[in-house]
């Protein structure tokens, strides 16, 4: 999760060019990859994902023509998979979708929705990541954190057995 922050950060700097341009917001579509991110660690192997991401963007000016604020709707596919046998893999939800809110003059930036949701067969869910986390975005502390969030260890309680158990090698 602190990864996706740190490329929506360095997305945002895309938004310098719609400064000059102070009045209505703008909008615009991005598509985006995150690859080899690293989710945990399962002792003999690693947990990592590969993101797809299509996202709708509305970025807020003041009237000076300063970026205030910024909305991300993101659409995310992704793939988590063995760091020593990745064809061993398994597919999050088609469903997964977040929103990633920036206040720039709060220097907050708010992440709402279900991030990630593994579902198999048999097995029920095997990880999930929904809630909502709010970050200061001058340190990169946490503010707050709310719901259910297996893979993000924020407080040192990343709960992975299950995804290793199904993510284990032969």
């Amino acid at each position: 999760m602190k990864t996706r922050m740190v490329v929506l950060v360095a997305l945002a700097s895309l938004f310098t060019a719609f400064a000059a341009n102070a009045g209505p917001p703008q909008k615009f579509h991005e598509d985006w990859e995150v690859m080899g991110f690293w989710v945990g660690s399962c002792g003999d192997f690693q947990i990592l994902a590969d993101n797809w991401v299509s996202s709708d963007v509305t970025v807020f000016f003041d009237k000076e023509g300063n970026v205030v604020k910024d909305f991300w709707q993101n659409r995310w596919l992704t793939i988590f998979y063995n760091s020593e046998h990745p064809e061993i893999a398994i597919e999050g939800q088609p469903a997964q979708h977040d929103l990633y809110i920036t206040d720039y003059r709060k220097q907050r930036l708010a992440a709402i929705g279900m991030y990630t949701q593994v579902i198999l067969p048999h097995q029920g869910v095997l990880m999930l990541d929904a809630g909502r986390i709010l970050f200061d975005t001058t340190t990169w502390d946490l503010v707050l954190v709310v719901g259910r969030h297996d893979s993000s260890a924020w407080d040192g309680s990343a709960n992975l057995d299950k995804m290793c158990a199904a993510l284990a090698g032969p």
